[in-house]
């Protein structure tokens, strides 16, 4: 078993091998969160809306390409 330290040992070992295998996953989770948050960034914003926008062409003739 990997070792873990003291805090594990006198836990059943299933329910050991379950909080290493859920609490590995849930710390990688939060230190990512934590350098997004340093750094600044927001992975779940709406600014990729904004960005789609932008690229939209702006035609006052309503040339759309549709057949009439």
């Amino acid at each position: 078993m990997v070792y873990s330290g003291l805090a594990f040992h006198s836990l059943p070992k299933v329910v050991a091998i379950l909080l290493i295998v859920l609490g590995l996953p849930i710390s990688g989770v939060g230190g990512y969160a934590s350098r997004a948050k340093a750094l600044g960034l927001k992975p779940f914003d709406n600014s990729y809306k904004k960005a789609r926008k932008s690229y939209e062409v702006k035609d006052e003739d309503d040339n759309s390409g549709e057949k009439k």
